[in-house]
This record gives C-alpha cells, sequence and structure tokens, in this order.
C-alpha cells in the first residue's frame, strides 16, 4: 500500500516537532549541566536539583515549539 503525499507531509512535520521539542530539552539539561559543573562566573551558592526546573523547561520546550511554529 502506498502512502499519499499529504500523509507523507503530516508524518514528517509531526517527526520535525517531536525532534525539535527533544533537542530543546537535551539543551536546557546540557545547560544545566554545564552551570552545576563549571564554577563561571561564580561558585553555585545553592545546587537546586534539576527537578526543581521542570515548569521552566515545559515552558522553554513549548516557547520555541510555538515560534517556530509561527516562524514557518
Amino acid at each position: 500500500m502506498r502512502m499519499s503525499t499529504q500523509r507523507i507531509r503530516t508524518i514528517y512535520t509531526i517527526s520535525l516537532v517531536i525532534l525539535d521539542a527533544f533537542l530543546v530539552a537535551v539543551a536546557f539539561v546540557l545547560a544545566y549541566q554545564l552551570r552545576v559543573m563549571i564554577d563561571w562566573p561564580e561558585p553555585l551558592a545553592n545546587s537546586v536539583p534539576l527537578t526543581a526546573y521542570t515548569g521552566l523547561l515545559l515552558v522553554q520546550v513549548i516557547s520555541i515549539v510555538v515560534a517556530l511554529f509561527f516562524y514557518r
């Protein structure tokens, strides 16, 4: 069975959105890890676990995906 062009485009678009969201989340986690490991510009005064930033992570991912959607 052959897929229609519209179905292929839909699958492609959805996969791009999922990949974008995943990579934004990975960048967020990597930035957190870098900040914890590198004492620059100053050492951390108090270390907060990554789970405390879950809400901020969701806002970041959603806002960037929406911005990319409107850019298109």
